[in-house]
């Protein structure tokens, strides 16, 4: 209970101290925060996909990586879905890694892209994709395949 208590009012404390900041220091912020949450993203799904690898859920009764997201982690299931896929094509396509890190890629395109790319003629369509919305991916797939 107490640290509930602790994190409202870190929580209220943080908001509190931004109010203070200067336009360009709130934004600044905002940026390296960005970058930051990008980079635990793609540390996550390089973590999933050896847990994956590994089949580690299955120590913890799960009988799924997806399962273990959602029952565990209490990741929504579309959220799940969307990192059981990117993990999965990483295994297979390293190079989404570094895309994700940087936001040339999110989660949402990796996973529409993970069910079409199999061997390494398919990896073409991973850079033909960088920095295209969600509705962009849609339309290169639906036209292509």
């Amino acid at each position: 209970m107490m640290s509930q208590t602790f994190n409202i009012q870190t929580h209220s404390d943080t908001l509190s101290s931004l109010s203070q900041l200067k336009d360009t220091a709130l934004m600044t912020q905002f940026s390296v925060m960005v970058q930051k949450e990008r980079g635990a993203t793609a540390d996550i799904i390089r973590h999933l996909a050896e847990i994956g690898k590994r089949r580690l859920y299955l120590k913890e009764a799960y009988s799924s990586l997806f399962l273990y997201l959602v029952e565990k982690h209490r990741y929504s299931r579309s959220a799940a879905y969307r990192r059981v896929q990117a993990a999965k094509l990483s295994l297979r396509c390293p190079e989404v890694i570094p895309y994700l890190t940087s936001g040339e890629l999110n989660l949402t395109t990796v996973s529409l892209l993970e069910p079409y790319i199999h061997g390494e003629k398919d990896k073409s369509l991973i850079v033909e994709c960088l920095n295209k919305s969600k509705q962009e991916v849609e339309d290169l797939l639906t036209e292509r395949y």
